[in-house]
Formats: structure tokens, C-alpha cells, sequence
């Protein structure tokens, strides 16, 4: 959390309480004593509010007024919704897409297994294709991707580290070829600038939206600081 210079002391003084509750969760000083792993609490300014439908509110809460910066690259450098679990991230994205104007454009992933050895038999029987199109987890693509013109996408894999081209960096599409996609770089995540931007959703899949969530301090770490 940066602190801003410019701003008044009422906002200077938010902003460092905001600094100190996170370095306090960093360090595991929130709900202490504990073994590692403590519930904390999140303040209820900074909660989203109930909604039948998470995902629908998150993106509106977020990109509300996206169709009237749809152009607007700065927009999407300031803002970004970030989530825990693969199969969050895959909804988020599939919802963000169907917001989106514009044609829907399929990319697929190469489904076949390199022979490393030509007189091995029986690697078509191990790994079949329909089981490698299953495959879905953090660090890899989903075998099928769904993007439009405009969606804000991450790259995976390091290009060309020089150019900034690296796992991490986030892009914006402006034009989708048959098997390379043409996109604009977009800033780096460097932290939470302002509060009242910040919003946080703890979804509980037995109790639905929660205001509190566990925290988990690897103490070890912490051991060999000297």
C-alpha cells in the first residue's frame, strides 16, 4: 500500500491504518495467540455486500461503468479482480467475456503428446486426448479459451523478458489472429492505491458470503529473518 503525499490528514491517517491491518495480517499479529493459522475478521467497509449472485456483483462493482470506458486502456490498468481458486478465476472470466461486446473467438491448446522415444508404444492409451483437454489447473490455460476483442488477459509464460513480456504481465486484446493474438501491455498490479477502490468477497460454499475468512502465517518463515 503506497501512501500518497498529496492527500489531506484525514485520508493519511485511513491510508496508514490500512497499511498497518495489512502488514499486521502479513505478520500473523491479527488474532494472535494461534499455531499458524487464525479467523480474522474483514472490516465491513470493505465488504461487498450480500448478493444471490457473487460473480455478477464482484464485475459490477468493479467494471460498473465498463461500456463507457470501453476504450479506455487506462481503465483497465486501474482495476483488476483477483481470486484464490482456479475455478473462481474461470468464472470471473467467462462472465467478464459475456459482458463484453463483440464476436466470441475460440483458441484451443495442442492436445497431443510429444513421443520421446518412436518405438514406445502405448503413449496414445496413457495419455488420451480427451484427458489432457481436462486438465485445469493454476500456471496452465484451459484447453479451451474464450476471448473477445478488448478482454484483459495475463500471460503465462516469459516471451521476451526484455520487452516486458513475462509471466505476469497483463495485456488487453486488439485483434484475435487464428494462433497468435495481437494485444496492448498494460500496467503491472503494484498494490491497493486507494481504499474506497478496495472490495473483498469471503465466499463460504456452506454459508455463502462471509465477513470473515482464515488466515494462514507460515511462522518459519518468519524464524529465519534475521
Amino acid at each position: 500500500m503506497r501512501l500518497q503525499r498529496n492527500c489531506d490528514v484525514n485520508d493519511k491517517e485511513r491510508l496508514e491504518w490500512f497499511s498497518n491491518w495489512l502488514l499486521s495480517i502479513g505478520d500473523g499479529k491479527i488474532g494472535e495467540p494461534h499455531d499458524g493459522v487464525a479467523n480474522i475478521g474483514i472490516p465491513a467497509n470493505f465488504l461487498l455486500p450480500s448478493s444471490p449472485n457473487l460473480i455478477n456483483a464482484m464485475f459490477q462493482s468493479t467494471y460498473g461503468d465498463l461500456f463507457e470506458n470501453i476504450s479506455s486502456s487506462q481503465y483497465f490498468n486501474d482495476r483488476a479482480i483477483l481470486a484464490s481458486h482456479i475455478e473462481t478465476v474461470n468464472q470471473i472470466n467467462e462472465h467478464m467475456c459475456a459482458m463484453l461486446p463483440g464476436e466470441l473467438h475460440d483458441f484451443f491448446s495442442c492436445d497431443s503428446v510429444c513421443k520421446s522415444n518412436e518405438d514406445c508404444d502405448g503413449m496414445d492409451n496413457l495419455y488420451p486426448t480427451e484427458f489432457l483437454n481436462t486438465i485445469n489447473c493454476s500456471g496452465m490455460p484451459p484447453h479451451k479459451l474464450q476471448l473477445k476483442i478488448g478482454a484483459p488477459i495475463m500471460l503465462l509464460r516469459n516471451i521476451d523478458q526484455v520487452a516486458g513480456l513475462c509471466n505476469g504481465t497483463r495485456l488487453r486484446i486488439t485483434h484475435p489472429g487464428k494462433s497468435v493474438i495481437e494485444a496492448i501491455t498494460l500496467k503491472a498490479l503494484s498494490g491497493v492505491t486507494s481504499i474506497d477502490g478496495l472490495k473483498v468477497v469471503v465466499d463460504d460454499s456452506k454459508c455463502g458470503a462471509s465477513n470473515s475468512t482464515i488466515n494462514v502465517v507460515y511462522q518459519e518463515v518468519f524464524r529465519n529473518i534475521d
